[in-house]
């Protein structure tokens, strides 16, 4: 068992960090589309999307349901696909450290506009690099 052996990462069922994040990421993105958030949304699941690419991972089945549960409706309250594609992008190519501070700066008030997702997107907000408990 690579466990024993010292190597936590390659363990079937223990996660590497990249892979905690990404899961992170894609539950706050589900989030944010519920309380119609829909540029965070899209922002976050690029960037849990881009993570997991650089892992190898294709697709896990709960990103899946909840991506098909609640991208639609965050597609359709983005108005248009070019300002959902465009944040989409934002987040595939935002560091890990921007992605953990969009989700854990999105406070989900449903009334109030999606502005900073809107910003790092539109790349007008940067955030200060977090250090990770794990590092």
């Amino acid at each position: 068992m690579a466990w024993a052996r010292g190597d936590p990462e390659m363990e079937v069922g223990i996660p590497t960090q990249s892979e905690a994040v990404a899961v992170r990421l894609t539950l706050a993105a589900a989030l944010a589309a519920i309380r119609r958030q829909p540029i965070s949304a899209a922002t976050l699941w690029g960037a849990a999307e881009h993570i997991d690419a650089d892992v190898g991972v294709d697709d896990r089945p709960v990103h899946a349901r909840l991506r098909a549960r609640w991208e639609p409706q965050a597609r359709a309250d983005a108005g248009d696909p070019p300002t959902w594609d465009a944040a989409w992008q934002a987040g595939a190519h935002m560091s890990i450290d921007d992605a953990l501070a969009l989700a854990a700066g999105w406070r989900g008030d449903v009334d109030a506009p999606d502005q900073s997702a809107a910003a790092l997107a539109r790349g007008a907000l940067s955030v200060a690099p977090l250090t990770h408990p794990l590092d």
